[in-house]
């Protein structure tokens, strides 16, 4: 398919950033699992995003999804790209473009998007297309994810004077990995829609647990039109992670 060659070449530099992840670079990978409780359909993903800074206020995120639906037996290919301007050290604005393979049709994804973070609170939220390549008939699409810290039990928080780490013993607030012990905790949730042509709206909540020095579990439930859903990640932050959230139609609904 049209994607594969760029699919090859834009993962073997996940990997090299992975691995070598440093200031003014972040990425966020992982895979998840979900299923759709009431028409027991289940969705797999993998996916790698990477973000750099430019030096200045400019920035740009790529990702990229490879993704399985039971009923399909095919895995799937998303490839998106954002760039992105820092209006403030908590406040970036952005545009994005994308493709994704739907059940071997190539359809495009476009749209701007707002992100926000603080020591606390993450949260980027976006409106755009999502359209045959070529044209066609489009759906507009719209979304909103954020992420609250709650507390950190296990982070690292002061320096003795013999130079040792002094542990935390309570919550403190810090956004990023706390120690390589984890004990992050946090709450997570949005709301993702469409409004054209058709009217349907997904909402989620979940929590996320940091696992290890960067590494996060999370779980999340689900609904959209009287379908529940319920969803696990395994992911891992290097550097940061990236501002903005993956786009395109299955990233948004999964299992639905």
């Amino acid at each position: 398919m049209k994607l594969f060659g760029i699919f090859m070449i834009t993962a073997a530099g996940f990997t090299a950033t992975a691995a070598t992840a440093e200031t003014g670079m972040g990425f966020n990978g992982g895979f998840g699992l979900y299923k759709n409780t009431d028409s027991h359909n289940h969705l797999n993903d993998l996916y790698g995003q990477m973000f750099w800074n430019f030096g200045g206020p400019f920035g740009a995120q790529f990702d990229l999804t490879t993704h399985e639906y039971d009923f399909d037996s095919q895995r799937r290919l998303s490839l998106g790209a954002h760039l992105s301007y820092e209006v403030s050290a908590e406040v970036s604005v952005g545009a994005y473009y994308g493709q994704q393979d739907w059940f071997g049709n190539d359809y495009q994804y476009y749209g701007a998007e707002l992100a926000y973070e603080d020591n606390r609170f993450k949260a980027d939220g976006h409106i755009g297309k999502f359209e045959p390549v070529g044209g066609g008939f489009d759906y507009t699409l719209w979304g909103f994810d954020g992420i609250f810290l709650i507390g950190d039990y296990g982070g690292v928080s002061s320096v003795s004077s013999d130079g040792s780490a002094a542990s935390s013993s309570g919550p403190s607030g810090s956004f990023g990995p706390s120690s390589s012990f984890g004990g992050r905790y946090y709450i997570i949730g949005g709301v993702h829609g469409i409004i054209d042509p058709i009217h349907e709206t997904l909402f989620y909540i979940g929590g996320s647990a940091e696992l290890n020095n960067g590494l996060y579990a999370d779980l999340t439930a689900a609904t959209v039109n009287g379908q529940e859903q319920i969803g696990f990640q395994l992911r891992k932050e290097l550097g940061g992670g990236v501002p903005y959230h993956r786009r395109g139609w299955t990233a948004a609904f999964h299992a639905w």
